[in-house]
């Protein structure tokens, strides 16, 4: 049985109304051939990372990217080519804050998950282990996720408290304090967006009309978790959290 690795990133802040956590599993083995080529497709476009946010609004080293399409399908194209190649299975978990408030009035689940962010990062945890076991990889994995999110610690102590494997930490890109960056990160944070993004199209948008990226993304195997009122309380039911009538 070989290694995995999962790397996720988080997407969505309070103004957006939602957390959306996603990523990819693939096995280290994969991740390292991961690693050369998409170097190479930042190398030949002529950046040293990438990051969505930038990206999309033709920000920092994207700066003169600014409505030259060709160059930025190019090297969408060669990114989303890269995960084709390299990655096994993607995942996510999308919880609207909304839907985290309402229930939480109801159950402890602030108590057991910090907020919709620990939420979300232990639930595409749990989805990996899944799928690990149902393929028969063992349970030989480790999962790294962008810093800088609030509810990291807590997210740790809930590993810890559940037997998931300890979760770390990191940017990812190089920062100027030192801090060396994951480049697997990067894909995360591509996935991370595109899937906020695409979740402000109307609910009745046929698949063809969704934005061409996240068509393109969608097409590799993955597994999203997206929450409602329902299955969220159906969740805290079969995870015995209490309800905030019952003693703690």
């Amino acid at each position: 049985m070989g290694v995995f690795r999962g790397f996720f990133d988080a997407s969505g802040k309070e103004e957006h109304g939602k957390t959306v956590v996603a990523g990819w599993l693939s096995s280290a083995r994969k991740w390292g051939v991961f690693q050369k080529k998409w170097r190479d497709a930042l190398r030949t476009a002529g950046v040293p990372y990438f990051h969505m946010k930038e990206f999309a609004h033709s920000t920092k080293i994207f700066t003169d990217w600014r409505g030259d399409e060709p160059r930025r399908r190019a090297l969408l194209s060669d990114l989303i080519q890269v995960l084709f190649e390299t990655v096994d299975h993607g995942f996510a978990a999308v919880v609207p804050h909304d839907v985290f408030r309402a229930v939480d009035r109801d159950y402890q689940l602030s108590e057991r998950y910090k907020n919709p962010y620990v939420f979300a990062c232990r639930d595409v945890m749990a989805s990996c282990n899944t799928w690990l076991r149902t393929n028969k990889h063992g349970l030989n994995v480790s999962y790294v996720f962008e810093s800088g999110d609030d509810g990291a610690g807590a997210l740790v102590d809930l590993a810890e408290a559940e037997r998931l494997p300890s979760p770390s930490f990191y940017p990812s890109r190089d920062l100027s304090d030192g801090q060396k960056g994951v480049i697997q990160l990067q894909a995360a944070d591509f996935l991370a967006w595109e899937i906020l993004k695409g979740m402000r199209e109307p609910e009745d948008t046929a698949p063809e009309d969704r934005r061409l990226t996240i068509q393109l993304l969608s097409a590799i195997e993955q597994y999203w978790s997206v929450y409602t009122v329902r299955n969220l309380v159906g969740t805290c039911k079969a995870q015995q959290i209490p309800t905030r009538n019952q003693t703690k």
